[in-house]
């Protein structure tokens, strides 16, 4: 559409002069857009139009440009009333200035007249309806209903800040941020000024450009010539700032003030803006390192523009009971962190048990680790196959011969380690050579001390009291590690449920009386496996790993021959002693040696290893060309001899043809049966038998009644005062060498 503008002086008849409309939509509508309504007035300076426009947009909450925006059901039609003014003299059109409002408005049939201070707008309005047109739905105003109404329109007013927004925060860097001037009149205003400060205060220069980029924040022209911004009526300026970013900031913000030519405030905006920092949980290890801890990697990206802030992570099990939490600091922007730490747990709080049908066990959690909006998650389990459950069920009974409490002098060793009956179960491991081997290994018992300024253990069960006080020491029972199916599916004690372990306590009260003894100082170089009785040194199997039926405990002891002493006497075996002289007369024979150059050990116990190699030097220490069976025999042991010796003439066994065991501590009636063969091989009668009437005598086993029966009809071997022979009991070093003075004044040797 055209405006002509007719000279009457120089009669050059009309002219196509200024376009007053154009197909360009005014406002936010969007698809067809159409001229409805025109009408004109004048006077001795202006022009004015008024017309109406109408078009459709998407209701409220609707996002443009989307698929929902788009169906006409969420759309509202609308007709809205529009304004130019052309100034004659000065040949100046203003831009539309829309002069009424309102979401859903339709406006028609619309009247003016112009008033010396503005004018009045006489219209007609309705609201919009949802029509079907064949098979399509369109929305329209609904011109059923409509109602009478004037609209007034101040030509002065309406300058404002408007459109403000900011873009790009990045931290440490430069956000680009910008609003738009905006003449709501059809006056022209001059000199307008704005002031503009950015969140903490600091002034920023603004920079001018036309309104046709004010979309876009990236532009790099501007109007740097000017200061000051003059605008026609519905004429807009666009104004761009650069905010900087702190190191650390993920917000910034800016207050504009806009002025007119005297100063005086005319509008005021202020705009912030915040970028949420939103950790990502990268990555969360969580795995049962010891018993009661779990150790966890937990790594947290920050892929965000700006850093993060402090925030909080934490780990989480699957009913949201917080695990572990701490506060984490800032990660800078494209960075990641990993925590690494470690936390206690409570087994019986955590996991829930399950059995399978096979008999195996386990229990799973699922933990969470969140930070900011990120999450991951890991599942830890506890389990214990059906071999390992088969064995641990078939113990049956567990003796402590301390029972719960136990009194030691400070410097005194005990063997704590319990007598285990268990019963026969169905299982085993598969081999190197996949054949099945039936009771395999069974149990194995751990040992910890509460407090080992006052009580050291050894894995092998030996306590050793070094410090005067009490501490409990605390035996736990476990299935032992299993190879099965050629693959290693042996779960650690870490990560075994609480129903595959029992737990004994023994309370132990050191004295700071007695003279001290060594303890052993290094755990078993082999450790035994479960064998059926008779083996070894001629008596029932002592093991910390059990099977089938078998019992006991293995002892620390020298993995070389022991020192003989010096020219002093050993300060724990005093001439008043009972053992005394016994431990003299082996000691001068070159039987027994210390443990040291000043100390003998008369309550310390005795190995297999020790005690064949005692057997070997009373026979002369002969030299022999037997070969050592037995493969836990180290070659080069200060025992390879003496055992390849005593084997070789039947005075020990093995418990196999491969396993001697030669760290098992040997029993009273163990140390029988070696000497009754002993006996046997250098020609000694032994036929003798004495009647065994003691409280005990039914413990003796199978294979030792013959040997107990000779070395107490010999007076070898004695009962103790409460008319018990304990052939189960563990000999002692004085022990030991009693028997062997009491073998040779037999008239034995």
């Amino acid at each position: 559409m055209y405006f002509y503008y007719l000279d009457k002086t120089e009669a050059s008849g009309f002219k196509p002069d200024i376009t007053i409309l154009s197909p360009e939509a005014q406002g936010d509508y969007t698809g067809e857009v159409k001229i409805d309504d025109f009408d004109l007035r004048s006077n001795d300076k202006y022009f004015y139009m008024m017309f109406t426009q109408s078009g459709t947009k998407p209701k409220a909450g609707f996002i443009d440009g989307t698929a929902e925006a788009a169906m006409p059901e969420n759309r509202v039609a609308e007709t809205q009333i529009y304004m130019k003014r052309y100034d004659i003299a000065n040949n100046l059109l203003t831009n539309a200035v829309q002069v009424t409002e309102g979401e859903g408005m339709n406006y028609f049939d619309i009247d003016f007249a112009v008033e010396d201070d503005g004018f009045v707008a006489i219209a007609t309005r309705c609201g919009t309806k949802l029509e079907t047109e064949g098979e399509a739905k369109v929305v329209t105003a609904d011109t059923d209903n409509s109602t009478f109404t004037a609209v007034t329109f101040d030509p002065d007013a309406n300058v404002e800040l408007r459109k403000g927004k900011i873009e790009n925060i990045v931290s440490g860097g430069i956000a680009n941020a910008g609003f738009e001037i905006y003449n709501g009149g059809i006056e022209t205003i001059d000199g307008l000024k704005v002031e503009v400060t950015d969140k903490d205060g600091n002034a920023i220069e603004p920079k001018y450009t036309s309104a046709k980029q004010k979309d876009d924040l990236s532009v790099s022209t501007y109007d740097q010539d000017s200061d000051s911004v003059s605008l026609i009526g519905g004429e807009a300026e666009y104004v761009f700032i650069s905010l900087p970013i702190d190191e650390d900031g993920n917000s910034t913000g800016f207050t504009a003030v806009l002025k007119d030519a005297e100063g005086n405030e005319l509008d005021k905006l202020t705009v912030s803006d915040t970028v949420e920092p939103k950790l990502d949980v990268a990555a969360f290890d969580a795995e049962i390192t010891e018993r009661g801890k779990l150790a966890f990697d937990i790594t947290l990206a920050n892929n965000q523009p700006v850093t993060s802030g402090i925030e909080t992570v934490r780990i989480l099990t699957d009913d949201n009971t917080v695990l572990y939490e701490t506060e984490l600091d800032p990660i800078k922007a494209g960075m990641d962190k990993t925590i690494k730490d470690e936390v206690e747990i409570d087994y019986s709080k955590l996991f829930k048990t399950e059995t399978a049908e096979d008999g195996s066990i386990k229990a799973d959690i699922v933990l969470t680790a969140t930070a900011g909006s990120g999450t991951l998650s890991d599942t830890v389990s506890l389990y214990a196959t059906a071999e390992q459950m088969a064995r641990f069920n078939a113990v049956k009974k567990v003796e402590f011969a301390s029972g719960i409490r136990l009194s030691m002098k400070n410097g005194e060793t005990f063997d704590l380690a319990p007598d285990i009956t268990a019963g026969e179960y169905t299982g085993g491991r598969i081999d190197d050579n996949n054949e099945e081997e039936i009771d395999a290994q069974g149990v194995e018992l751990l040992y910890t001390s509460s407090n080992e300024d006052v009580v050291k253990v050894y894995p092998n069960g030996y306590v050793a009291a070094v410090g005067k006080g009490e501490a409990t020491v605390t035996v736990r029972l476990v299935p032992s590690d299993v190879t099965y199916d050629g693959e290693n599916y042996a779960p650690r004690y870490a990560t075994l449920p609480d129903e595959a372990i029992k737990t004994y306590e023994i309370a132990v009260n050191v004295t700071d009386q007695g003279s001290p003894t060594e303890a052993p100082t290094t755990a078993p170089t082999t450790a035994p496996t479960a064998r059926p009785s008779g083996g070894g040194g001629g008596g029932s199997h002592s093991g910390t790993t059990i099977a089938g039926g078998t019992t006991g405990v293995v002892t620390a002891s020298p993995t070389a021959a022991p020192t003989a002493s010096g020219s002093s006497w050993f300060t724990d075996v005093p001439a008043d002693a009972w053992y005394y002289s016994f431990v003299k007369a082996a000691f001068d024979k070159g039987l027994m040696n210390g443990i040291s150059e000043t100390e003998f050990a008369p309550d310390g116990d005795l190995t297999s290893a020790m005690f064949t190699t005692i057997i070997y030097r009373m026979a002369g220490s002969p030299e022999t060309d037997a070969v050592n069976a037995f493969t836990d025999v180290p070659s080069g042991s200060y025992y390879e001899k003496a055992v390849a010796w005593a084997y070789a003439n039947g005075i020990i066994t093995g418990y196999d043809e491969t396993t001697f065991a030669p760290d098992d501590k040997i029993t009273r009636e163990q140390m029988a049966a070696l000497m009754w063969r002993y006996a046997a091989y250098i020609g000694l009668d032994t036929s003798a038998a004495a009647e065994l009437g003691f409280t005990d005598t039914a413990e003796i086993s199978e294979y030792a009644v013959p040997a107990m029966e000779w070395v107490c009809a010999a007076g070898i071997i004695g009962g103790y005062d409460d008319n018990t022979l304990r052939p189960a009991a563990n000999a002692t070093r004085a022990q030991t060498a009693t028997v062997i003075e009491r073998f040779a004044s037999a008239g034995a040797q």
